[in-house]
């Protein structure tokens, strides 16, 4: 008669967890896990405890867990250190395809960080696009140093003044803005009618 029929169908090694273990040789790679066997789905050779976890909706290393490390920070993107199968349902917004790809989202623990989100001056590449700070403008608010809505301040605009210092944020050189002089209009200043220290005045401190 047949030996441990239906221990080991897919034989890949290991044995089916419906089944009670000991030890077999048809399926040495077996721990005996609660007296049974630890393939999950013994009807299929790419899942036993043996498999790399990939995201497919499917437990393939057996740890009683589907798609373990494919989404930690729950933003329904894939991790890009992953390998993604169609759109599976614990990171759906990715798309791996049916031959499998990597997954897109590039800091696996920040929800903030995935392709679409809106790149900040932070030294972080926000969306996921393989560039980090790019495409970026400021605002008036990211370089206070003065009022940006008068004199030459307003012609020149705030990325006159303003550059993105990556980790440590927009850096601002007051001092680049055409036409500026911080204080009082002195000197050459006072002749040329402009509000050049962008406190809506014009040559105020002028003779």
């Amino acid at each position: 008669g047949a030996t441990d029929e239906g221990c080991d169908d897919d034989n890949d090694d290991y044995c089916d967890s419906k089944l009670g273990l000991t030890a077999s040789s048809t399926c040495p790679k077996s721990t005996p896990f609660g007296g049974k066997g630890d393939d999950c789905d013994d009807g299929k050779t790419t899942v036993n405890p043996g498999r790399v976890e990939v995201c497919n909706n499917i437990d393939d290393n057996c740890s009683s867990g589907t798609d373990e490390g494919c989404d930690d920070d729950n933003d329904d993107y894939c991790d890009a250190n992953m390998t993604v199968f169609n759109k599976p349902d614990t990171c759906s917004k990715t798309n791996g395809g049916a031959t499998g790809g990597p997954g897109n989202d590039c800091d696996d623990t920040s929800a903030a960080v995935k392709p679409g989100a809106t790149e900040i001056c932070n030294g972080v590449d926000d969306d996921c696009n393989g560039t980090t700070d790019d495409g970026l403008s400021a605002v008036n608010s990211d370089c206070p140093g003065v009022d940006w809505t008068k004199g030459v301040c307003k012609a020149a605009g705030v990325n006159s003044a303003a550059t993105c210092g990556g980790k440590s944020g927009w850096g601002c050189n007051y001092a680049a803005i055409p036409l500026y002089e911080a204080s009082t209009e002195t000197g050459a200043y006072c002749t040329d009618s402009k509000d050049n220290d962008c406190d809506g005045l014009t040559d105020e401190s002028c003779p």
